[in-house]
């Protein structure tokens, strides 16, 4: 908006310039003003696109070019001429036009770049930069009327919110690929990886954060020729596929590459790379073709033996072939014992032979026999196939039987071989995103069925093999007339084809895309008999390679830099705002060829736009501008062909804006969104209707899951929404009253495990009134943890402290106070012995007996401190009613205690810290309060233990609440922290100060 601003004000200066003009060829009174200027710009006006006109000082059209008679819908000037816009518009609307414009014929003060939406008679409303300037006559001074421009820039705004909206979404079509996609620039450092591209380095044990780094030290098992190849795409900005073989950690991998040129307007600079893992494909159709090999091998050295025998005697009248190798016997011998034949037959298919063998001779026709036989030398039993012709004599009865034998063995374990591997590339397309299909030409019945059909078609298998014709009906409508038409005339080629169409899916009713691979499979008169075909779901590849064309696409229009030229290149007219995004004056270009503007190497595109301009009327595009300093900036253009009056063509109108800063923006909008998918702590995004759209992988880690999908499935995730915490409510009520929630979130992982997360929602309103709301999440647990494990040490410390204070109390009191006893008896002795002496030594032994009386009582009060006697003979409300009476000894305050139930005791630890944080808050309440009453409060809630310590005072200094100055709140606040408890210091609202301590204490613990 700052160069839109910039752009205008300078037309505005601009149009101040030739004001005076305008108004004389208005009036009519400069005959020294040459026609060709006047024509020419009178020309440059009309055919500009904003809309330009003069009023005169009762805001009366005076002159318009002729956009402005197209919006208002008039053919002709003079419809327009002395009118005002009451005549056009609304009262309202047209007071409202003529108050400002009086405003600006008064006051001398232009209006600029007004954004505001226009009405115009018969048109739809549209968005517009309006500027209003006044018209001074250039002799007098004075005010005569005003010049108006409306630019409309309703398509500018549309294309900045297209473009935001697919900056805000092209990441999430990136990572939702499977293919690994990186793009890289003319240095081969990669400016852009998918998600799928970090896992496929991760999973070769290479660096997974490749931005920014060069794509030979990411990846460096790439062959040479790789970037070869790069360096063609570059070259001939056309892409390439091929395929590499490579070793990787001891594993040997192939790979399938698609580069693809991104073509921006100074060539290609950036390259994208598809990659594909083919490595389990290669190796099936490996595994294929040698296994064709083997059966074709076995052919060819397949074992023959051909006999012939009599009817009645079953003696052998023939023997050909490897009898020796097949049967185990002799070709001799055979001939000689009628009964090898019988001999050799498995004695477990004898029977169903014999009876094979009667039916198939009694019924004179050709048959056949499989069995197995023992072989005559090494016994194994092998497998057989038999091949019977019976022969019949003149009279049609059987005369002999032709025979021929073959080993089938190996064809058994062969068959058996390719069962299993039938089985396996079975599971192997039912794991993998394709349908495989086979279907009957003639009557378009299904005879195969393999692959995810429910997944990509909608419809399970039973579904397409009962119904026929579903196969054609779930063809999306609009793609139906090309999808029959390219499959019949694939089908007529009797070659292998492919095609691309959408169909509508079964379940969920959405287009999606399909690649379908046919073969046609013909008889031997070449009758069509079936089709085979592979359907794959591109739907994902055809969404990303739309939205990168989108983002790659500019189109921009603007007038910020107006110029005009003959049709020879010659510049006839450029305002200052052109001449000053070049670098210089309106003089340094005027009579000039318009290549001042552009580099050799520029020119061929200045020149292809200007000959489109003349075929076509127009040009649009973005073309490279040279600066006089000699630098250069990407310009978005907008040309009109420029006619005479007798509609000849006599120049082009070409009007610029500077849009290389605005192609930095969208560079730097990329590298921010892949700092938002990298961030560290959890991002999340729901749309309004709290369907979630994105979610970094930082957030997928923390709750456990490998994709969008798996995290918006997680029930626990999406019932802590709901619930959120007690005291702030749901998560969504917060939003919707306050638009931000903060706080904890308790939920559950994809594994089942619990998670604590720091929670912070804040609810988005974009353009168009569309709500969004983001969710930043850390995890707690680890945190938490330690926080327990704190308190759990603080409980044991507290435990330590209790014990080592009892311990110093009785040592105090068993050791000092034995030993001030006997001090005390000697004393005693020295008074009775010298009750005769001196006076000044009975004094002196008086004042050693006071100093004694006062250690011994020092002695017990700090042994009653370190560890008071109510604890070992007192319940807790009577150790508390003590200390209460003590209190209210030394002061003026008058103190009561109420516990419920009266007898309530709890175990030591937490008797212990009551009694010491009752302790402190009764010593604040003394020294600091001022106050007159105290109240204790303590009773036992289902929950656990509650003590209140309520004054009337003059209350606390707020800073002192929080605990950062106060080291007596500090200690209740940490004694109570390591039971697992809590104490809050509140002022009260009318005076005072209320200490609350609550402590769990589950009923289990209570009983």
């Amino acid at each position: 908006m700052n160069d839109l601003s910039k752009t205008k004000k300078q037309l505005v200066d601009e149009l101040n310039d030739l004001r005076g003009r305008i108004a004389l060829l208005e009036q009519d009174v400069t005959p020294q003003t040459p026609d060709h200027e006047r024509n020419l710009l009178q020309t440059l006006i009309d055919n500009l696109p904003d809309l330009i006109y003069v009023k005169d000082r009762e805001s009366r059209f005076r002159l318009a070019n002729r956009t402005v008679l197209s919006r208002f819908g008039l053919s002709e000037p003079s419809e327009l001429i002395g009118k005002t816009d009451a005549d056009f518009f609304p009262p309202s609307e047209a007071q409202g036009y003529l108050d400002e414009e009086r405003r600006i014929l008064e006051t001398g003060e232009a209006l600029v770049d007004a954004e505001r939406k226009i009405e115009s008679p018969g048109r739809e409303p549209a968005l517009a930069l309006v500027t209003k300037v006044p018209l001074r006559d250039e002799h007098t001074g004075q005010i005569v009327g005003l010049v108006g421009l409306n630019h409309d820039i309703t398509r500018l705004r549309q294309i900045e919110q297209e473009m935001l909206a697919g900056e805000r979404q092209h990441h999430l079509v990136l990572d939702a690929l499977t293919d690994a996609i990186h793009v890289i620039d003319r240095d081969h450092r990669i400016v852009l990886a998918n998600q799928a591209f970090h896992d496929w380095l991760r999973r070769y044990g290479m660096d997974d954060d490749p931005m920014g780094r060069s794509l030979s030290k990411v990846v460096p098992f790439l062959p040479v020729s790789s970037f070869d190849q790069y360096e063609k795409v570059f070259t001939t900005g056309r892409g390439v596929e091929y395929e590499f073989e490579a070793s990787v950690q001891g594993m040997s991998i192939v790979v399938e590459v698609r580069k693809v040129p991104i073509i921006e307007a100074n060539g290609v600079n950036r390259v994208a790379t598809v990659l594909r893992d083919v490595t389990d494909r290669r190796r099936v159709e490996e595994s294929l073709r040698q296994s064709e090999d083997r059966i074709r091998q076995m052919m060819k050295s397949l074992p023959i033996a051909l006999f012939s025998f009599e009817a009645g005697t079953n003696r052998t009248l023939l023997v050909q072939g490897d009898v020796k190798r097949i049967l185990g016997y002799e070709r001799d011998r055979i001939l000689a014992d009628p009964t090898v034949g019988r001999q050799i037959v498995h004695p477990d298919d004898l029977p169903a032979t014999d009876e094979a063998f009667r039916v198939g001779l009694a019924s004179m026709q050709p048959f056949e026999v499989e069995l197995r036989i023992l072989h005559g030398e090494t016994g194994d039993v092998r497998y057989v196939q038999q091949y019977i012709v019976p022969v019949g004599d003149d009279e049609g009865r059987l005369a002999r039987a032709d025979s021929v034998v073959v080993d089938v063995t190996e064809r058994r374990a062969t068959e058996q071989a390719l069962r299993e591997s039938e089985t396996r590339i079975r599971q192997l397309v039912d794991t993998l995103p394709v349908v495989l299909s086979s279907v009957e030409a003639e009557t378009g019945r299904t005879l195969l069925l393999r692959g995810d059909t429910r997944g990509i078609l909608g419809y399970d298998h039973e579904r397409l093999f009962s119904d026929p014709r579903l196969g054609l009906s779930i063809v999306h409508p609009q793609d139906q007339a090309a999808a029959y038409n390219a499959f019949d005339q694939g089908m007529a080629s009797r070659r292998p084809f492919s095609m691309t169409y959408r169909v509508v899916h079964g379940e969920t009713g959405e287009a999606v895309y399909l690649q379908r691979y046919v073969v046609p499979v013909c008889d031997s008169n070449n009758r069509l008999v079936r089709h085979d075909s592979i359907i794959i779901d591109v739907t994902s590849e055809r969404e990303a390679e739309r939205r990168l064309k989108l983002l790659s696409q500019v189109a921009e229009q603007t007038t910020e830099g107006v110029a005009v030229a003959d049709l020879d290149g010659k510049l006839l007219f450029l305002n200052r705002a052109f001449a000053a995004l070049h670098g210089g004056e309106e003089a340094d270009y005027l009579g000039r060829h318009m290549s001042v503007f552009h580099t050799a190497e520029q020119m061929p595109a200045v020149q292809l736009a200007i000959q489109t301009t003349i075929a076509a009327g127009r040009f649009e595009g973005e073309i490279w501008h040279a600066r006089k300093d000699g630098s250069t900036f990407l310009a978005s253009m907008h040309t009109t062909l420029l006619r005479s009056e007798s509609d000849l063509a006599v120049g082009v109108i070409g009007m610029m804006r500077d849009i290389t800063t605005w192609k930095a923006m969208q560079a730097s909008s990329a590298l921010l969104a892949e700092a938002v998918k990298n961030a560290g702590e959890g991002i999340a995004i729901w749309n309004e209707s709290w369907r979630l759209t994105y979610a970094n992988a930082s957030m997928l880690t923390i709750m456990g899951c490998a994709c969008l999908e798996d995290l918006a499935a997680l029930k626990p995730f999406s019932s802590i929404l709901e619930q959120g915490q007690e005291r702030r409510g749901s998560v969504r009520a917060r939003l919707r009253k306050t638009g931000v929630w903060r706080g904890r979130l308790q939920g559950k992982r994809k594994d089942g495990s619990t998670v604590s997360l720091a929670a912070a929602f804040s609810r988005l309103v974009q353009d168009g009134g569309h709500e969004l709301v983001v969710g930043n999440f850390t995890d707690m647990s680890i945190e938490e943890a330690q926080v327990e494990q704190i308190r759990r040490l603080g409980r044991e410390a507290a435990s330590l402290l209790d014990d080592e204070r009892a311990r110093l109390s009785r040592e105090l009191h068993d050791e000092l106070g034995q030993q001030l006893t006997a001090m005390n008896l000697g004393l005693a002795w020295l008074e009775s012995r010298l009750a005769t002496a001196e006076s000044g030594v009975v004094e002196r032994l008086s004042e050693v007996r006071d100093v004694q009386i006062r250690m011994t009582q020092t002695v017990r009060d700090l042994a009653r401190s370190l560890r008071p006697a109510v604890f070992d003979y007192q319940t807790l409300p009577e150790a508390l009613q003590s200390l209460v009476g003590e209190y209210g000894q030394s002061s003026r305050i008058t103190c009561h205690i109420k516990a419920s139930p009266p007898d309530l005791d709890v175990p030591n630890p937490l008797k212990t810290a009551i009694y010491r944080i009752t302790q402190e808050a009764l010593t604040n309440v003394l020294r600091h309060s001022g106050a007159t009453r105290c109240e204790l409060k303590l009773c036992r809630t289902p929950k656990g233990i509650e003590l209140c310590v309520t004054d009337n005072g003059t209350g606390a200094d707020p800073s002192r609440l929080e605990g950062t100055t106060s080291l007596g709140i500090v200690g209740m606040k940490e004694r109570a922290t390591a039971l697992g408890g809590e104490v809050r210091v509140d002022n009260l609202r009318r005076r005072g100060v209320r200490v609350t301590a609550v402590f769990p204490w589950s009923p289990a613990e209570q009983s």
